[in-house]
């Protein structure tokens, strides 16, 4: 049996190519700090979840308008992985824009 694609109520995270390498690096070329994270806009609740997670955190790690990682300094990288939550969707096939967001201004709402 060959499975195809991604089950329904479960949570999938993807943190290295096939070559064991990192699967996205994250660096800050610019001339501040600044906080990363990502923001799926207009998700509609039908659809998988996906975001990005710092992988080298203890615990989750995601990293999401509320959950930043805070003050990436210039020069300085970050290894992240994506996550994709299928909890309460039914799996189907998916277009789902996942936009990263460096910001040296951002305020989390808390």
């Amino acid at each position: 049996q060959n499975p195809r694609g991604l089950g329904s109520d479960s949570v999938y995270r993807f943190a290295s190519d096939v070559n064991g390498g990192t699967l996205l690096r994250i660096t800050n070329s610019g001339t501040q700090p600044v906080d990363v994270f990502a923001r799926q806009d207009d998700r509609d609740p039908d659809e998988p979840e996906v975001t990005l997670f710092n992988v080298d955190a203890d615990g989750p790690g995601l990293l999401t308008p509320e959950s930043p990682h805070e003050s990436l300094e210039v020069g300085e990288e970050l290894s992240v992985g994506f996550e994709i939550d299928t909890t309460d969707v039914d799996v189907d096939e998916y277009t789902v824009t996942l936009t990263i967001v460096a910001d040296a201004d951002h305020e989390t709402d808390s």
